[in-house]
């Protein structure tokens, strides 16, 4: 089943440029999107996360392995060992160990994920044409803020801008801009995505989207 999300197109100097359509192959039904879409981010929020916790067994503590009194004859209950879990400064039982959790996912999965947040997050896209030209040969974040506020772009939310290629100019332009994340179309972050309220992006990421994550697009100007 294809979806096709109609994505609002302007250039530099904020003149309407029409609509893009974008398609994607998505074959799943809402309630699935819903449960994918949640297991996809736990498990990439989870990835390589690691438990540091560790605690020593009755083998592991220190102290001696001595009997501490005779088994019978002395009227105080039997021990064996001083290292006895039941005893102060004896091992702990079922303790935690240090651990790396890591669950995963495979690709198709991942891929329809990223579609779905796309598919959802669609009516917050807006499509910017020249916007990596404007920084080819500088970077300077009054530019990028000067028309992030021509774009009407609410800068009191978070920003995504997704690109086609990494580019040092605009990661300079963008590091000193309150809530404006910057990423590559060939990398997209699934938590990066489900957080931002405005989603910047320039036709040549959508060919890359297109290409990495099965997509097909074409272009329609209304």
């Amino acid at each position: 089943m294809n979806k096709i999300i109609n994505i609002k197109q302007l250039n530099w100097n904020n003149e309407n440029r029409g609509i893009y359509s974008f398609e994607l192959k998505i074959n799943t039904d809402y309630l699935n999107s819903i449960y994918l879409l949640h297991r996809a981010f736990v498990i990439r929020h989870l990835k390589n996360r690691t438990i540091n916790a560790s605690t020593k067994t009755r083998g592991e503590v220190s102290g001696g392995g001595k009997k501490p009194w005779k088994q019978k004859k002395t009227g105080r209950a039997r021990a064996g060992s001083i290292r006895s879990p039941l005893w102060k400064g004896g091992g702990v039982i079922f303790g935690p160990k240090p651990r790396l959790i890591e669950k995963k996912i495979n690709r198709k999965e991942w891929n329809l994920a990223l579609k779905l947040c796309l598919l959802k997050k669609s009516d917050r896209m807006i499509i910017i044409e020249d916007f990596v030209q404007n920084f080819e040969t500088q970077a300077k974040t009054k530019v990028l803020y000067n028309a992030l506020k021509r774009w009407d772009i609410n800068l009191e939310k978070k920003t995504l801008i997704i690109i086609e290629n990494s580019n040092h100019n605009i990661l300079l332009s963008s590091r000193n801009i309150t809530n404006i994340e910057l990423i590559n179309a060939n990398n997209l972050n699934l938590k990066a995505l489900l957080s931002a309220f405005t989603i910047i992006l320039t036709p040549k990421a959508l060919e890359v989207i297109n290409q990495t994550y099965q997509g097909n697009s074409h272009e329609n100007k209304i």
